[in-house]
């Protein structure tokens, strides 16, 4: 009998409700370009719209992105038995799905992603709570991957 994926559905859920949840107040809440200070020159909040993959690289490529992200999101669910043997690494998994279908989502609803967390102490792109399920996930999964022992049969 197969498990339920109770990890990765909840890291799937907190991943796609915060992600979804903050865009949707920065949408509300800041017209396109407008920046609000946190703490200023360190942390903005600064509203906008990306077409391209990650930190803005590629911009005008949605659909390809989009298509990209379902068979992203497809391998993962095929691949996440087989690679997942712990629970932080069933989370990271869900972390990854959650984050892609947030961007997804918005890709097809928007037709564009937002993006709003804007760290202005380094020259770094600006990014949402997706892409940090995304790419936190991604280490987390690599490095209990990289160093996986493998099991006895």
């Amino acid at each position: 009998m197969k498990r339920f994926p109770l990890v990765e559905t909840i890291g799937f859920l907190i991943f796609l409700f915060c992600d979804q949840i903050t865009k949707i107040i920065v949408a509300l809440s800041l017209p396109y370009g407008a920046s609000v200070p946190v703490i200023e020159g360190f942390l903005h909040i600064t509203s906008t719209h990306n077409t391209g993959t990650i930190w803005g690289i590629a911009q005008g490529g949605n659909m390809i992105f989009a298509i990209l992200a379902i068979v992203v999101v497809v391998l993962i669910v095929v691949l996440t038995p087989k690679v997942a043997t712990t629970k932080i690494a069933r989370f990271a998994i869900g972390a990854i799905l959650g984050g892609a279908i947030g961007n997804l989502l918005d890709r097809f609803v928007r037709g564009f992603v937002i993006d709003f967390i804007d760290f202005r102490v380094i020259n770094f792109p600006v990014f949402n709570v997706a892409d940090i399920g995304i790419v936190c996930g991604a280490i987390t999964l690599g490095v209990f991957m990289f160093f996986a022992q493998p099991k006895n049969s």
